[in-house]
């Protein structure tokens, strides 16, 4: 065993002897959810699927799951756990900073490289540990791993057709038909996603994307506040023009920093101001949650007013269409820019079993 390895096993033996295991992960920090509560420090929740608000909830239990960054779903394993430190690092950091940051938004100061970058990091993790993406991850990983099966069988099948795998396989007609027409589930694990979220080469890399891209901060002087959600970073596509996938950078990407304060990251080369301040009017911070209430399952308050019940029943989260219907003038001119199925794309990919059926969806749709 090398040296690398002795000091991995010393790691590994460290955390299997530690007495406290942090069973209750979350996926949306706490320290960040509190900055939401109401005065009885509970947050108000409205459940989007079923167009509801729920009882007024404590933090603790929301956005988290039982060892959340394990490798199986539910096991307690050495991973999850320094999964967990490694967020709580990030995390600290941030709550470091969080209150100057909000102080010097608000009062209008310049606001200094460290505290933009400290930002920048938080949204990245934000963004890469959510439990759709845990789940989107495992699934395509499976569906990847089905199609590759697939494929290898009707290769060899082909050219080598005394194979005796092939053979064995024939054998079996239902076992045969099922892998022909992909009629079968792979169990996949959640290496992949845990892996990739705590590369920490991944996490500078989209640090620092978010740090290169241009900045708008709306801020709320009304008596509305902007909510958050069980997704902290909502990410809106430009319309594609051409056969290219969208750049990262052409991407609009929300974050609700405070019940007073959303920021948007935009494109670096748009030329305006790096950083600009907007105190925006009620209907524009009504406009924005609903924006985000189109992205995922529950949104989150500091008053259960911002869910007014004739605005949220209103809300069809399928399309974003509902948004130009309710705002004709105002956003007509975000209709030209923002392609309407990347919002939808949370409930295709539930819908759908596969890359191909959502392709063929997609393109009927077009």
């Amino acid at each position: 065993m090398d040296q690398e390895d002795l000091a991995l096993q010393k790691i590994i033996n460290q955390y299997n002897n530690r007495k406290q295991w942090t069973k209750n992960q979350h996926y949306v920090p706490q320290f960040y959810l509190k900055k939401f509560t109401n005065e009885h420090w509970k947050i108000e929740v409205l459940d989007l699927s079923n167009k509801r608000t729920l009882k007024e909830k404590s933090t603790e239990h929301i956005c988290s799951g039982d060892y959340f960054y394990s490798i199986k779903d539910w096991e307690k394993h050495v991973i999850s756990q320094m999964a967990e430190d490694l967020f709580n690092y990030y995390e600290t950091k941030f709550s470091d900073i969080y209150f100057k940051l909000v102080d010097d938004i608000l009062n209008y100061r310049e606001l200094e490289d460290k505290l933009i970058y400290g930002l920048s990091e938080f949204v990245t993790i934000s963004r890469l540990r959510w439990e759709y993406f845990k789940e989107h991850m495992k699934n395509s990983q499976a569906e990847i791993m089905k199609k590759m099966m697939q494929m290898s069988y009707n290769m060899i099948k082909q050219h080598n057709p005394k194979d005796e795998r092939i053979i064995k396989i024939a054998e079996d007609k239902d076992l045969e038909n099922k892998l022909i027409k992909w009629d079968f589930n792979i169990i996949k694990d959640n290496s992949d996603f845990v892996s990739f979220i705590t590369d920490e080469k991944i996490i500078t890399e989209f640090t620092q994307r978010f740090f290169t891209k241009k900045i708008r901060i709306y801020i709320s002087n009304w008596e509305r506040n902007f909510v958050t959600s069980d997704c902290c970073v909502v990410e809106l596509f430009p319309e594609r023009i051409g056969p290219f996938w969208i750049d990262f950078y052409e991407r609009y990407h929300y974050f609700t920093l405070s019940p007073k304060i959303l920021i948007e990251f935009i494109n670096p080369s748009f030329p305006w101001k790096r950083i600009k301040r907007k105190v925006i009017p009620k209907e524009d911070v009504i406009f924005y949650n609903y924006l985000r209430s189109m992205y995922w399952n529950y949104l989150y308050s500091i008053s259960k007013d911002d869910f007014k019940k004739e605005e949220y029943e209103k809300i069809s989260f399928n399309y974003i269409d509902c948004l130009y219907n309710l705002f004709p003038t105002k956003y007509k001119h975000l209709k030209n820019k923002i392609n309407k199925y990347s919002l939808v794309a949370k409930k295709m990919w539930l819908r759908f079993n596969s890359n191909y059926e959502l392709y063929n969806y997609i393109k009927k749709l077009l």
